[in-house]
């Protein structure tokens, strides 16, 4: 069994929109990060050390985007908030913390 521990959520495009999600999931197993993109799970690694992790990604069919998503896991994860930085184009969209 498996539960959310933190997601954020946002939009991507102007004419040719997608909703992209970022999750913290626990299950017996660990810790994961999981990013759907129109509900639709895109990407899923489970963490098991501090650091850093990134995603690179291509959102969209005509208007295409280029995501990068880091991660920045602390020295004891499951104590602390992940701060996710997110790019659009090469460009920093916004940063959240899971």
């Amino acid at each position: 069994m498996s539960k959310i521990l933190s997601k954020v959520e946002f939009t991507i495009g102007n004419k040719e929109k997608h909703k992209v999600s970022i999750e913290k999931e626990r299950s017996f197993l660990g810790i994961s990060i999981i990013i759907n993109i129109d509900n639709k799970e895109e990407r899923k690694e489970r963490v098991s050390t501090f650091g850093k992790k990134r995603f690179d990604l291509e959102i969209g069919n005509k208007e295409n985007h280029e995501m990068k998503v880091e991660v920045n896991i602390p020295l004891f994860p499951d104590f602390r908030q992940w701060r996710c930085e997110v790019y659009i184009d090469g460009k920093i969209k916004d940063i959240y913390h899971l």
